[in-house]
């Protein structure tokens, strides 16, 4: 009697180490670093099934000294993205600036390219020689997404690779709580992430070249991820007067 009692003990105290071995050791979300926090992120786009987002870049040019037509720039854009192969990015210019567009499409390995400043619809070798070319093209951190969700195939500066990386005070931005990370991303950045899915809500950048007004760019980008995406969504339909 008394041995199995010891017995019985004994496996109850293995199962209740067990259990403590086994039960997650989650770190509240609140005492993230910067860097945990960009790290987590990465992760969360970088494994995605799917992506879309539609938002706006507000570029507001802030240095008077110098003569420009316009002192606001506004452009919208959307991204639709499934990780078999499928992806595509829009901006366009909606008032302010020559009202450019430009269209990166991609479907496996045929990746096309419709810029309204070019003729016509060039054949791209690879998504991130397309990513770059638009990168010349759009002011904010629009690219940043294609670079987060397709590192390898994209490259170039990632977010997640943020300098001089800090916490601001947390705020909300859209009804939707946000981790605030300062740093330096070519210049100095702040980033806004969701502290329920870390997805990217907000980037703003201020850029200071020699010869060229300052600016101070906001983007503001609404995301979804592993939801479904349409073909139409996926359709590289470049505007009429550009060749399919």
């Amino acid at each position: 009697m008394r041995t199995s009692v010891i017995v019985r003990t004994l496996f109850f105290s293995i199962g209740l180490s067990l259990l403590a071995a086994c039960a997650p050791n989650e770190q509240e979300p609140e005492s993230f670093t910067a860097r945990q926090i960009l790290t987590r992120m990465g992760t969360v786009y970088a494994n995605c099934k799917s992506y879309r987002d539609s938002g706006v870049v507000i570029t507001t040019y802030i240095d008077a000294s110098i003569n420009i037509e316009w002192s606001e720039v506004e452009a919208s854009f959307t991204t639709a993205f499934i990780r078999s192969g499928r992806f595509r990015l829009e901006y366009r210019e909606t008032n302010g600036g020559p009202l450019e567009g430009h269209i990166i499409w991609c479907r496996d390995n045929d990746i096309r390219e419709w810029w309204d400043a070019t003729p016509g619809v060039s054949k791209m070798e690879s998504l991130g020689l397309a990513m770059a070319g638009f990168t010349g093209s759009s002011d904010g951190a629009v690219d940043a997404v294609a670079s987060l969700l397709l590192p390898k195939e994209v490259g170039g500066l990632l977010l997640t690779q943020l300098t001089e990386a800090e916490r601001l005070v947390d705020a909300e931005f859209e009804e939707v709580d946000c981790f605030r990370i300062r740093g330096k991303h070519v210049v100095p950045t702040t980033l806004w992430v969701g502290k329920s899915d870390f997805l990217l809500r907000r980037v703003d950048e201020r850029w200071e070249i020699a010869g060229f007004p300052e600016e101070e760019v906001t983007t503001v980008l609404r995301p979804q991820i592993d939801v479904r995406i349409t073909e139409e969504m996926l359709e590289f339909n470049p505007p009429v007067g550009g060749d399919a």
